[in-house]
């Protein structure tokens, strides 16, 4: 009995019952690049999301004046990319009205997925 109450309860931890440490941890990342991208704005004009790997070669020293308006952390680095705490790659849009989108997949890694957990900024 105490064997199956334990494996009960590690799966139920290991399907969600922790807490989320990550989504607060996305959260403040998405806020930092929106600092970053209003900086890199300030200085050129509005930023043109041609796709992700632009947006952190332009944010990271690759733009003309070769200035780093943020640091990539970890394998950032080698995947050219702005990541969320789940390791995932982090999304630049325009809406319609021209406001910039930075939106991370969430937890399950998947845009837009039925489990809506998707976390933006807009």
């Amino acid at each position: 009995m105490k064997t199956t109450s334990l494996i009960l309860v590690t799966t139920l931890c290991l399907t969600g019952c922790l807490p989320d440490t990550k989504s607060p941890k996305t959260k403040a990342t998405l806020n930092q690049l929106n600092s970053g991208v209003s900086l890199y704005e300030s200085e050129f004009g509005r930023l043109e999301v041609k796709n992700d790997g632009y947006v952190f070669h332009e944010l990271c020293g690759g733009n003309k004046k070769m200035m780093m308006f943020l640091a990539p952390v970890g394998s950032e680095s080698e995947k050219k990319l702005f990541l969320d705490a789940w390791d995932n790659p982090v999304r630049f849009s325009r809406l319609d009205d021209g406001s910039l989108q930075i939106i991370s997949s969430g937890r399950d890694g998947v845009f837009g997925s039925p489990k809506n957990d998707d976390i933006s900024l807009k």
